[in-house]
């Protein structure tokens, strides 16, 4: 099957006070450097990733990977933007798209990789997303048949929403691991993530 990823990383890190977050080191690399490297590595392809905010900055980075950027000029109108133009310029022949947070660099391959085979699995028919603890986490993946719906999110709420409204029609797949919960939005955040991944060395 051929399926997708789409990297979101067009927000503002208003909350860093003043610092871009996906350029703040993790493990000697960028924080979107993790993330890019872990998607490739569990074998998602194409992987693009969606700028907007401080674009300049990211663009050197991402020249680096086998990977396509594309802008969200309105990335101030929030997150579902950014998910309607990663998902427009995807290949017609794709399966599916797993959308990933540009913020989380706990995620680890063997996680990405277990979603892509449970949607496999499935026969890319239901939406797969990862849950610790009974808690719902991030990142989620949407077969083809979604695509239209993705098209026309608003606002902020991102796809969130989707899983409710489509509830019947979803697979949770429980991951023993707290990485599924964790962006960073905040310098607490940032020392809580740099904490575990100093703790599996």
């Amino acid at each position: 099957m051929h399926i997708a990823a789409l990297i979101l990383a067009a927000g503002s890190s208003n909350r860093m006070l003043g610092t871009h977050k996906l350029l703040l080191p993790v493990a000697g690399r960028q924080m979107i450097a993790v993330v890019i490297e872990t998607t490739l590595e569990s074998g998602f392809a194409p992987v693009v990733v969606v700028t907007g905010f401080g674009e300049e900055e990211l663009r050197p980075i991402l020249q680096e990977y086998d990977v396509s950027m594309v802008s969200n000029l309105d990335w101030m109108q929030g997150m579902s933007g950014s998910i309607r133009i990663g998902i427009s310029v995807l290949p017609e022949d794709s399966d599916g798209a797993l959308i990933i947070l540009g913020d989380m660099p706990l995620l680890q391959p063997s996680t990405l990789a277990t979603l892509k085979n449970r949607f496999v699995l499935n026969q890319g028919h239901n939406i797969v997303y990862p849950t610790y603890k009974g808690q719902q986490g991030h990142p989620v993946l949407f077969p083809a048949r979604f695509f239209p719906t993705l098209l026309d999110l608003s606002g902020d709420q991102g796809a969130k929403q989707l899983l409710t409204t489509f509830s019947s029609e979803v697979t949770e797949v429980a991951i023993d691991s707290p990485e599924i919960v964790m962006d960073c939005d905040t310098a607490e955040d940032y020392s809580r993530i740099l904490s575990l991944i100093e703790s599996r060395r």
